[in-house]
């Protein structure tokens, strides 16, 4: 009689250096999250993914934009990555406001940042929305049309505002 043959399997713990291999490979690449957030974009029509949402996948994704914004503000994001950043719709509008913060920014700079975004989304930007940038420039459109109440802002300023699409109306 021929007797079965029995296969031994060895198990082995992995090393350390192996266990640090394999949590770097869970971890995407900042290449790779960074054709995350342009797939983001891509299918939800070039919106941003929010941190508060409640989809995971969309919260982690939302949070590595804003650890993004504290290496930009630091000076730790490199400028190639600041142009592939640049490149996904709608980032190259949040950057330009990671780089001025929202309590020094200049009234020209926030007018030019409203025209900016009314000219690309078509409408002026709600106080109720998830986007922190449009909720800023909300704000700001509701503490200039106080000022003009006040009769606090100059004459040229509300000559300005007027020629935002929807200004008039407000």
């Amino acid at each position: 009689k021929t007797r079965p043959i029995r296969a031994s399997v060895v198990v082995r713990e992995s090393s350390p250096g192996e266990q640090r291999a394999a949590k770097r490979r869970a971890i995407p690449s900042w290449d790779e999250r960074c054709e995350q957030l342009r797939a983001w974009g891509e299918a939800h029509g070039d919106a941003l993914p929010r941190v508060r949402s409640e989809n995971p996948a969309e919260k982690q994704l939302a949070n590595w934009v804003k650890n993004q914004s504290q290496l930009f503000r630091h000076g730790r994001l490199r400028q190639p990555q600041v142009k592939q950043l640049e490149r996904i719709p709608g980032m190259a509008e949040r950057i330009e406001a990671w780089k001025t913060p929202t309590s020094t920014a200049s009234w020209d700079e926030r007018y030019q940042q409203l025209q900016s975004w009314s000219r690309r989304h078509g409408r002026l930007p709600l106080g109720t929305a998830e986007n922190p940038i449009e909720r800023q420039l909300a704000q700001w459109i509701k503490n200039q049309s106080r000022a003009v109440r006040q009769s606090k802002s100059k004459y040229v300023r509300c000559e300005l505002l007027a020629r935002v699409p929807g200004m008039k109306d407000r």
